[in-house]
């Protein structure tokens, strides 16, 4: 039955990029057809369902604003308040499949949460909980077989991907375009843009977004290390930046100034790499002009950011396993001192720093991009702002609406009752206030029993910025973003989709990551980077510009 809401009818959870691309689900589409245009863009795009941000959120300490700055909160809010009443659910069993990167939580027989959440919801919720790093192989058998479940995340899109969603799952047009979101006000409550950059395919809506962060990554700093070596944390100048590194360097007291200079499995570039970039003012990722798409790739400036990072590597300013590492293990390097300077996962790798941090008086800090030269357009690359997506497998319109009740239901916003127990599970139980401010503490049964469990995964709010218990490094890092957000440039592809690119990015950017890091290795000449670009182009690269080119007509 449908809820009635508070209103008029109508992370804790990690949330780092999963490196398991879900290639090899070209396969499925055997019984599906094709003919969708490149993008799926065939038929025009669906009305974007309209937003209408929930009136009754606790004030932020910190405010943010429709370009995408989060609400920024210093402490869990006071007697949240419960914003609905009845169940969601009809009795009957719903599944779902999310990826977990986390340990697999027990079963539901032996999970208090897992059973107060069937409750709620008013249903038997089967979840298929997988680890990230099995996900890319299992989707694609689970897609091939008959029994797919009612939600179904996609972190990365498998090839032809549009008549994927069209072949197998629930066109959401119908129920969510334009005014017809104000029957799941808070499905309504999530902005525009997060649909618009990710679930709007073959004329319809194709799943529901999990909304990340529209917010910047910047280049994080050990404040504490910084000033406890005389030095300012603030610099002006890519110059000054640089001499800032010199200074830091500390390589006989086993401290780096650097954590990392680039990720050969990113999909963007990361590390300082994507720092260098920024402040050289190169597109993120994808520049559009007048229709015409081109590749950060393919500026002249990347080459000469390549050339910068290989001299750092060189003269001894970058962590010793910088090319060996995972995301984590930047940022434990930072956390534990042995680098100063990194860009190790972005907002998400904040509560990761003081949970790893073997130091109390630990500050995390940060610097927005700074221009290269006199003259220089230095701009901060705005994250993609879906973390994922959530497609809904087809069914009858009565079947739709229940599940669409559900994920409202798990959409309700930070600092509702409903959002405390679905992050944080029962008072008491799962969690207990701190003796300061009332922030949540886990238990140790709620470590066990919620860590891994993937609600969020189906449907959430908004992110907002709370981290409990480092109340000055989240007013830190807000400041940053603000000072950024509105001049930060996004990603022009965003939206769009190439078929090119669904089958062959994957195994081309692998390519160029291996090619940057083998000249910032020192193994091969700067010379090097020419002959992989024109590979690049020749492979696809040009045809993924021309696809996003025809798309965009398209869709206008």
């Amino acid at each position: 039955m449908p809820i009635h809401n508070g209103v008029d009818r109508r992370t804790f959870l990690r949330a780092g990029l999963t490196g398991a691309a879900m290639l090899g689900a070209a396969g499925l589409l055997s019984a599906c057809g094709g003919g969708s245009a490149p993008g799926g863009a065939s038929q025009g795009r669906a009305v974007t369902p309209t937003y209408v941000p929930y009136a009754n959120k606790p004030p932020a300490d910190l405010p943010g604003n429709d370009f995408g700055l989060a609400d920024t909160y210093l402490k869990y809010p006071s007697n949240p308040r419960k914003l609905t009443d009845g169940v969601p659910g009809d009795g009957s069993d719903v599944t779902a499949m999310v990826l977990t990167y986390d340990p697999i939580v027990p079963g539901v027989e032996n999970n208090r949460y897992w059973q107060e959440v069937n409750q709620r919801l008013g249903v038997n919720l089967k979840m298929q909980q997988v680890p990230a790093g099995d996900y890319g192989s299992k989707l694609p058998t689970v897609l091939a077989g008959n029994d797919i479940p009612d939600f179904v995340q996609f972190q990365t899109y498998p090839p032809s991907f549009p008549d994927l969603l069209k072949a197998k799952f629930q066109d959401l047009a119908p129920f969510l375009a334009g005014d017809k979101v104000k029957d799941y006000p808070f499905l309504a409550n999530i902005p525009g843009y997060f649909w618009d950059t990710s679930v709007m395919y073959n004329g319809g809506i194709y799943g529901i977004p999990i909304a990340a962060y529209k917010m910047v990554n910047y280049l994080f700093t050990r404040d504490d290390i910084i000033e406890g070596k005389g030095l300012s944390t603030t610099f002006g100048t890519f110059d000054e930046f640089l001499d800032l590194v010199k200074a830091v360097n500390d390589p006989r007291n086993s401290q780096w100034a650097l954590t990392h200079v680039v990720e050969p499995t990113a999909k963007a570039p990361a590390g300082t790499f994507a720092y260098v970039l920024q402040c050289m003012g190169v597109g993120n990722v994808w520049s559009e002009n007048n229709g015409t798409f081109t590749s950060y790739h393919v500026d002249e400036r990347t080459k000469e950011a390549i050339s910068v990072c290989a001299g750092l590597v060189k003269d001894g300013y970058v962590h010793p396993e910088a090319f060996s590492g995972a995301t984590v293990d930047f940022v434990t390097n930072m956390a534990i001192g042995r680098a100063v300077m990194g860009i190790p996962g972005g907002l998400t790798s904040l509560p990761r720093f003081f949970n790893l941090s073997i130091s109390d008086k630990m500050r995390i800090g940060g610097a927005k991009p700074v221009p290269y030269a006199a003259g220089t357009d230095a701009r901060a690359w705005q994250r993609t702002p879906a973390f994922s997506i959530t497609a809904i497998k087809q069914g009858e319109p009565e079947r739709i609406r229940t599940l669409l009740e559900i994920a409202n239901y798990l959409a309700t916003p930070f600092g509702s009752e409903e959002y405390s127990f679905i992050n944080f599970g029962s008072r008491g139980t799962h969690w207990n206030p701190d003796g300061a401010g009332g922030d949540p503490v886990i238990t140790p049964l709620g470590k066990a029993e919620l860590t891994g469990f993937g609600l969020p995964y189906i449907a959430c709010p908004p992110r907002v910025l709370y981290t409990p218990g480092i109340a000055d490094s989240v007013r830190k890092q807000y400041e940053i973003e603000k000072s950024m957000m509105e001049t930060s440039v996004a990603n022009a592809s965003l939206g769009l989709y190439s078929e090119t690119e669904g089958r062959k990015w994957a195994t081309l950017e692998r390519a160029m990551g291996d090619a940057q890091a083998e000249i910032m290795k020192g193994n091969q000449p700067l010379s090097t980077w020419d002959d992989a670009v024109r590979t690049w182009k020749a492979q696809g690269g040009d045809r993924i510009a021309q696809e996003y080119q025809e798309v965009l007509a398209a869709s206008k």
